[in-house]
């Protein structure tokens, strides 16, 4: 029986273990992928620093693939393309049930709570390869991969699954910008640069990103933003709100997209939007317990805020398309590649904020 490797979570803040697995015998409509490539997510490194993270775990959910096996005649991904062994695909992390309330009567697919979760559930029986730090990933037949174009390069299809999904599906909740809105990005992280070009794409006129260190600031200005804020400089929340009233003639911002997962940062993006503008919250992956909101902010400012989980294969599709006509230093966003072997690694440099972008590189 062939097998392959995996660095497998075992415990709060101790190394991953690097262990072998069988490569499972796929039934119908399943899929077993080669992985090229894994983003380290900082909500990896969450799960890793949490005493409250089941174990064992292979973590993992921002993935680009090669189809070794097909079973049972599939023939589409989950956008309607072709797709056939030897093709590279990209694909997140869950995959809803597709029949349950939240599914079908809520129309929210992408918290459904019976679904099957890659990179963020324990892996308590077999298949086991559910996550994109082992060298293969078993996927069901609800999997939501989409191929990736011949055009298209690897690291480009991984930037896509990388916040860029996320953004398109926040937006689409929103309703999406209005030509010339000002936008400020809470958080320069992965999904704050993703927030950036999202913006830029969306017709945002001035867009300005507040976040540290200043690798990722200047990397930002690069990529359009009108004016960024460093948190290490402008340290209290009340100059930061000052300086983003100022810089919108006492407005506040069109659009404020918390992309930081800050602990403290909801209360200071809703006193940065303007009145009867938009509050977008797509930062919040980690549950830090219950935060101090003045709701008279959001009642005299009439604001709308909006909550947005996750992805679907479509957000991931239309990432990936309009994510093509842009140029952009890939070297510059993906930052540090660790092998399999070196994934502990991967999390410490992503945990320090030495990366932009880090991922595991399979060979």
């Amino acid at each position: 029986m062939a097998r392959c490797r995996a660095p497998v979570f075992v415990g709060a803040n101790q190394p991953l273990e690097l262990q072998e697995f069988e490569l499972p015998k796929l039934q119908p409509g399943e899929m077993l992928v080669r992985m090229r490539i894994a983003g380290i997510c900082g909500t990896d490194v969450h799960m890793w620093r949490n005493p409250k993270t089941l174990s064992p775990m292979i973590f993992g959910h921002e993935n680009v693939g090669e189809i070794v096996e097909l079973a049972g005649g599939r023939k589409l991904d989950a956008v309607g393309q072709a797709i056939r062994e030897g093709d590279l695909v990209v694909f997140g992390g869950m995959a809803p049930c597709g029949v349950c309330h939240t599914c079908t009567i809520a129309g929210e697919p992408t918290v459904c709570e019976n679904s099957v979760r890659y990179g963020t559930s324990p892996i308590l029986s077999p298949p086991y390869l559910r996550g994109g730090y082992a060298e293969y990933v078993h996927l069901v037949g609800a999997a939501g991969i989409v191929r990736i174009p011949d055009e298209a390069s690897i690291d480009r299809a991984l930037l896509a699954v990388i916040g860029n999904r996320t953004l398109v599906h926040g937006f689409e909740k929103i309703g999406g910008l209005q030509a010339g809105d000002t936008v400020v990005v809470q958080g320069s992280g992965p999904i704050g640069l993703a927030a950036l070009l999202q913006s830029r794409l969306s017709g945002a006129n001035r867009i300005l990103v507040i976040g540290a260190p200043k690798a990722r600031l200047d990397l930002a200005r690069e990529l359009g933003a009108s004016q960024v804020i460093s948190i290490e400089e402008v340290r209290e929340p009340e100059e930061r709100i000052r300086v983003v009233r100022e810089a919108t003639e006492d407005h506040g911002a069109d659009v404020v997209i918390e992309a930081s997962g800050g602990s403290t940062a909801v209360e200071e993006g809703i006193r940065m939007t303007r009145i009867g503008g938009k509050y977008l919250i797509i930062g919040q992956a980690t549950d830090y317990g219950a935060r101090a909101i003045n709701p008279y902010h959001l009642t005299r400012r009439q604001l709308r805020v909006y909550g947005s989980w996750a992805a679907l294969p479509q957000h991931l599709f239309r990432a990936m398309q309009n994510l093509q006509g842009l140029e952009l230093p890939m070297d510059r966003l993906i930052t540090h590649r660790f092998p399999v072997e070196e994934a502990t690694k991967g999390l410490e440099t992503v945990d320090r904020l030495e990366s932009i972008i880090g991922v595991i590189e399979h060979r």
